[in-house]
């Protein structure tokens, strides 16, 4: 067979990376953070509890099954799926016990960087933490709140030591004190209103029920995909921006998404451009 080569006339001419990546727009850099060897798990959803274990263990998706520190991983798997931190499918039992399971891959991820185990693959962020940092937002607020009414109530104890103060000098004084406490509580009033207003601007934005009632939740994909692609977007480099068939793509391939149809409708839903300009 004979070998292909560049043409001759090809050899006068010279691409800047960035220019060529701009006009095709594609990335064209072949490093890769994930060493070559994980590339046929990095694209999976699901895997064995024996490949996470392996993993964590020994950075080996195919371990020795008669491996102790292997063993004593798959162990502790094991508990983390009785006591439901971690979900399983197509579980397999040996003596009454579980001996094989299929694990989310991205589920798993977040437990291991919960427990500082060793994980090679990147752990999609969850809409469900933004979630939770909004709700914890909403409850700082609330406590705020709290505090806030605390101080407008020490109001009426100063003017309680008024009445029972004989001296002039000092119920000059308290008056001064009261006096400024009044701004004060005019200030705090103000940021009052202002708190319980934030508060049921916050509420409004927590979405409820995001993948209760099912695994491709169009929302809840919709909201993973504009936090995770276009987190790097920027508006005058056209290179940052994500293709529509490479986010369908994945939406079809790593969060089962069955139908086209479907993985279009999420697409438009999580892109906050117009693409046709």
């Amino acid at each position: 067979m004979k070998n292909k080569k560049l043409h001759e006339n090809y050899r006068n001419y010279v691409f800047r990376k960035d220019d060529l990546q701009d006009c095709l727009e594609i990335d064209i850099d072949i490093n890769k953070n994930i060493p070559e060897f994980y590339a046929p798990y990095s694209s999976r959803v699901m895997l064995s509890i024996w490949e996470v274990s392996g993993i964590i263990a020994r950075n080996d998706p195919e371990p020795e099954l008669h491996d102790d520190l292997v063993q004593s991983y798959r162990k502790t798997i094991v508990d983390a799926i009785k006591h439901d931190y971690l979900k399983a499918e197509n579980i397999e039992y040996t003596g009454g016990d579980i001996f094989s399971a299929d694990l989310y891959k991205n589920e798993v991820g977040q437990w291991a960087k919960n427990l500082n185990y060793n994980w090679p693959f990147p752990v999609e962020e969850d809409a469900n933490e933004n979630n939770n940092n909004l709700q914890q937002r909403i409850n700082q607020l609330e406590q705020d709140l709290v505090e806030q009414t605390k101080i407008n109530d020490g109001t009426a104890i100063i003017s309680l030591k008024i009445a029972l103060n004989d001296s002039k000098e000092q119920n000059n004084k308290l008056e001064s004190e009261i006096n400024q406490l009044k701004a004060n509580n005019n200030n705090l009033t103000e940021q009052l209103a202002k708190a319980k207003k934030d508060i049921e601007e916050l509420k409004k934005n927590v979405p409820i029920l995001l993948g209760t009632y099912r695994t491709d939740d169009p929302l809840l994909l919709a909201i993973q995909i504009r936090n995770k692609e276009w987190a790097n977007y920027d508006e005058s480099n056209k290179r940052t921006r994500p293709t529509q068939d490479a986010i369908i793509a994945d939406l079809k391939e790593n969060h089962n998404v069955g139908t086209d149809q479907l993985a279009k409708a999420i697409e438009l839903v999580s892109c906050p451009i117009y693409r046709s300009k």
